[in-house]
C-alpha cells in the first residue's frame, strides 16, 4: 500500500523531529480559556528521501490539531531570512521535545539575528496595526486577538 503524502508527512514529524515547542498565548502567559495550543517544531528528514525524485515535504501540518513542523533546511532558511514566526520558536519558553540537534540548532540561534530582524518584525507588526484599525472601522472595537499578536510581536523583537 502506498502511503499518502499527508500521512508519510506525519510520520516524519513523529519520528524525526528535534525540537518542539508551544508558541503563542500559551507560551507568553497570554492565554484565555478560549485559547488554543500552537505547537511549532523541526524535523530532520532522512538522507535517502533526498534522493527521489520528489523530494520531503519542506513543512508538515499536523499530525495534532494546531501543529505545525518545518523540515530543519527551511526553518534555517526562513530564520536567515529573520521571519517572524521561526524566530519565535527558537526563543519559545516552552519547549516540549528536544534531542542533540535540537539543542545544536538552539545553541545557534543568536547565528540567525541580524539586522534583517528590524525590517522583517516591522512588515508584521504593521500588518497586525492594519488589521486593528480594520476592526475598528468593521467592527467599532479592536479584535484583542490581533492586539495580543501585536503586543507579543512586539515583544519578541525586543528580546
Amino acid at each position: 500500500m502506498v502511503e499518502s503524502p499527508e500521512t508519510a508527512g506525519h510520520a516524519l514529524v513523529r519520528e524525526h523531529t528535534v525540537y518542539e515547542c508551544v508558541m503563542g498565548s500559551r507560551a507568553f502567559g497570554l492565554a484565555t480559556e478560549d485559547s488554543d495550543t500552537d505547537r511549532r517544531g523541526v524535523f530532520v528528514a532522512p538522507t535517502p528521501l533526498f534522493w527521489r525524485f520528489d523530494k520531503p515535504p519542506t513543512h508538515v501540518d499536523g499530525p495534532e490539531a494546531e501543529q505545525f513542523s518545518w523540515e530543519l533546511e527551511r526553518f534555517c532558511e526562513l530564520a536567515l531570512r529573520a521571519n517572524p514566526n521561526v524566530l519565535e520558536c527558537l526563543h519559545s519558553p516552552l519547549v516540549t521535545r528536544l534531542d542533540a540537534t535540537g539543542r545544536e540548532l538552539l545553541a545557534l540561534r543568536s547565528a540567525f539575528l541580524s539586522r534583517r530582524a528590524h525590517q522583517s518584525f516591522a512588515g508584521y507588526a504593521i500588518s497586525q496595526r492594519k488589521k486593528l484599525d480594520a476592526d475598528l472601522r468593521t467592527h467599532g472595537a479592536p479584535r484583542w486577538k490581533h492586539a495580543m499578536h501585536l503586543l507579543r510581536l512586539l515583544t519578541s523583537a525586543r528580546d
